[in-house]
């Protein structure tokens, strides 16, 4: 099932991949061991082929479900936003699921920059996982008083910022404090390249097409294609301002189909922001997309994240 997902576990270097991901980032789905093969010649230690099995809910989350639930109809609405759960689509949909199959129970862990266990519950899916969100905002979510003109992020550094795709997460993450037609300047590596051809293929239609024949496109389509959609959220956080993208993994080929610019210091493009939009005052988020910055409202409350139609 990866395999169809994800082009990084058609490979050798894909399967290194994989089995770097389980150690390091697990919680997309659980390594099979018993459904995993290796294939090599009698005598020999040389890797022909393999068949790596991941677990990601038994009878649940299908192809097309996954699919599904990244549609544009979806991921457009305007509450699929960093930190909203009530009235998001995404949520809604998988919590349908979830009260379908009945007497489902949750194991909740979050961990801190060093691995360290900060909070652990079990129960009921939805309250303990409640429970596990309303801890998570008091470490991942800051409130400010107000936006900024210029926006300086990252893609919270290896092994996040091992591509592009991951990179877009940073710039949507910093968007409800950008301020309408400002600039975010991201610092992100990118040692991996672009990420899958599925994305790099979306970079490309949208690099050739533009960003509103491209979302005619993903409208149209009942189930979105694979890794598309991580395009959108580029697409979303270039209509609330312009983006700057520091980094030193990409090729001057891969440069091509980022649909952002590039720059060769963060330094020299901060100083040019400040300058274009007369403003000094900087918006600094080391951590990328682990910390949500919010804007505070009159009320006092954080504003739910919205971007320009």
């Amino acid at each position: 099932m990866d395999g169809e997902i994800n082009d990084q576990y058609r490979s050798e270097s894909g399967a290194l991949k994989f089995l770097k991901n389980i150690i390091l980032l697990p919680g997309c789905g659980q390594f099979q061991p018993q459904a995993s093969f290796v294939l090599r010649p009698p005598h020999s230690h040389e890797l022909v082929g393999v068949v790596l099995t991941s677990l990601v809910a038994p009878g649940v989350a299908y192809q097309d479900t996954i699919l599904n639930f990244h549609t544009a109809h979806i991921l457009e609405h305007e509450k699929s936003a960093n930190c909203i759960i009530e009235g998001n689509p995404l949520h809604e949909e998988q919590i349908e699921i979830v009260r379908k199959i009945g007497g489902i129970v949750a194991l909740n862990v979050a961990i801190d920059e060093k691995r360290n266990i900060g909070f652990v519950n079990f129960g009921a899916v939805e309250a303990s996982h409640q429970e596990a969100v309303e801890f998570m905002r008091k470490h991942a979510e800051v409130t400010l008083p107000r936006r900024f003109k210029t926006v300086v992020t990252t893609s919270a550094g290896y092994p996040l910022d091992r591509t592009y795709y991951q990179t877009v997460k940073g710039m949507v993450g910093v968007l409800d404090i950008l301020e309408p037609g400002g600039t975010i300047i991201i610092a992100s590596e990118c040692s991996e390249g672009m990420g899958s051809s599925e994305f790099v293929a979306a970079q490309r239609m949208l690099c050739e097409v533009g960003p509103d024949r491209f979302m005619s496109v993903l409208t149209g389509r009942d189930k979105a294609h694979i890794d598309e959609w991580q395009t959108e959220m580029l697409v979303k956080a270039l209509r609330v301002g312009n983006i700057k993208l520091y980094t030193t993994g990409l090729a001057e080929e891969d440069l091509k189909d980022v649909y952002v610019e590039s720059v060769s210091s963060i330094e020299e493009a901060v100083m040019a922001s400040v300058k274009a939009h007369g403003d000094p005052d900087i918006g600094v988020v080391p951590e990328g997309p682990y910390v949500i910055p919010h804007r505070q409202t009159a009320l006092g409350k954080a504003a739910p994240e919205k971007t320009l139609a």
